[in-house]
């Protein structure tokens, strides 16, 4: 069966590809639709700003991997692989967001949806 990625994932996969030649903090949200084909206002539609992607982002990895504990088939250890699977697929995004530090809106951010 095809799968075809929605538009979070296209415009997630765009600022992680962009990631990779350019400062997070340099991107703007013009560049991640620019390039992958989407107009503004789609990208608003979906998200705030580009911090709510990029939290948008790492909250669905952690609950693809979290969703699959069942504890017999799935196990902790095998999230813990999953994780660091994703770490390293994932290098060049991650390391450009931590050098440039966790901006102060999205830490609030992450912040809040902790607390709910």
């Amino acid at each position: 069966m095809i799968t075809r990625l929605t538009t979070k994932e296209l415009l997630a996969e765009s600022l992680k590809e962009l990631s990779a030649r350019k400062s997070i903090d340099k991107i703007t949200v013009k560049e991640i639709v620019q390039n992958c084909g989407f107009t503004a206002k789609t990208f608003y539609n979906h998200f705030q700003d580009k911090y709510d992607l990029i939290a948008w982002i790492y909250s669905t990895a952690a609950l693809k991997i979290m969703s699959k504990i069942d504890g017999e088939n799935y196990t902790w250890r095998d999230s813990l692989s999953d994780g660091f699977k994703y770490f390293l697929d994932n290098k060049d995004f991650l390391k450009n967001l931590i050098e440039k530090s966790l901006p102060e809106p999205l830490k609030k951010y992450l912040y809040k949806i902790a607390d709910s």
